[in-house]
């Protein structure tokens, strides 16, 4: 009872503690949880003993549909509304922790965390699979959508598909946080690789963010952006500077002080709602801009 109460309670044991139990013959049940810190990344570490009657076994890593990537971060029992937050090129969702003050309190927060487990191998696969897991879970609340950089990407690809699904169950627009439509076929994949390795030096797990992004680097770089009528709302960063996930031809500075719509404007047949915040890139997501991010959402969401 003890032992299974270490295991199915949530503790993480240590791998030599697995290993004990394997080699006495305790079942392991297979527990996926929604981050790094959980049962089945200690499995490489772990040793098989097999056979007799014992049941014990080395937890196998999760495959694309025993895993859901949706997190919740905030939650009310009364609210009908799920608004879903989608991970940038890192596959991380801790950003989202900085400006969960700003939505709206009255909507239930799920952010959607990427890992290089799913099957998917390009932009639209990855939204068809984040649609299939929000169909499954949303139990009739309204879904809208939100995301940062490449998460607002995903973010219009995804109300495209739930569009063609149910026009009446779909999200009525899309909000992105500085997601860019232009210069993304000329992504270095090596420049994201370095830049995210200097960015995420201080992090102990950032070789396997670093992973996740050259995966999701290479489907952005893939990826051809198509004509659809979803509603975009862009909050756009006041600074810009040069970024590894575009690279705009000709007159840089021209093009991106022109392109007001981040490109958008060539892909939607609806006018692109823009709000400026006085930030760049990467420092809109931060809890600095949470009271400005929160007055916009109050107009956005009204």
């Amino acid at each position: 009872e003890s032992l299974e109460r270490l295991f199915v309670g949530g503790e993480s044991p240590s791998s030599s503690a697995l290993n004990e139990c394997l080699r006495r013959g305790v079942p392991i049940r297979q527990i996926y949880g929604p981050t790094e810190t959980t049962i089945w990344s200690l499995t490489n570490r772990c040793t098989s003993y097999e056979g007799g009657d014992s049941g014990a076994r080395v937890i196998g890593y999760p495959t694309e549909e025993t895993i859901s990537p949706l997190i919740p971060l905030r939650e009310s029992p009364d609210s009908k509304m799920n608004l879903y937050a989608i991970h940038a090129i890192a596959g991380s969702i801790f950003p989202y922790y900085g400006i969960l003050l700003a939505i709206p309190k009255r909507f239930n927060v799920f952010a959607i965390e990427y890992r290089k487990e799913y099957k998917s191998r390009t932009l639209v696969d990855l939204a068809h699979f984040y649609v299939r897991q929000i169909n499954k879970e949303r139990r009739g609340a309204s879904v809208y959508l939100l995301g940062h950089s490449l998460g607002g990407i995903l973010a219009r690809e995804m109300a495209h598909l739930m569009q063609l699904q149910s026009a009446q169950h779909s999200p009525p627009f899309v909000v992105m946080l500085d997601s860019w439509s232009v210069g993304t076929e000329n992504l270095q994949v090596g420049a994201v690789k370095e830049y995210l390795q200097s960015q995420m030096k201080s992090l102990p797990d950032r070789n396997i963010f670093i992973d996740r992004a050259m995966n999701l680097a290479s489907m952005l770089k893939a990826h051809r952006f198509q004509l659809n009528d979803i509603k975009i709302y862009l909050l756009k960063a006041k600074k810009q500077t040069d970024s590894t996930l575009r690279t705009i031809g000709g007159n840089k500075s021209k093009a991106v002080t022109t392109l007001w719509t981040n490109g958008w404007h060539r892909y939607s047949t609806k006018p692109i709602d823009i709000y400026l915040v006085n930030a760049d890139h990467d420092s809109i997501m931060k809890n600095e801009n949470a009271r400005i991010l929160s007055d916009i959402f109050a107009r956005i969401f009204k």
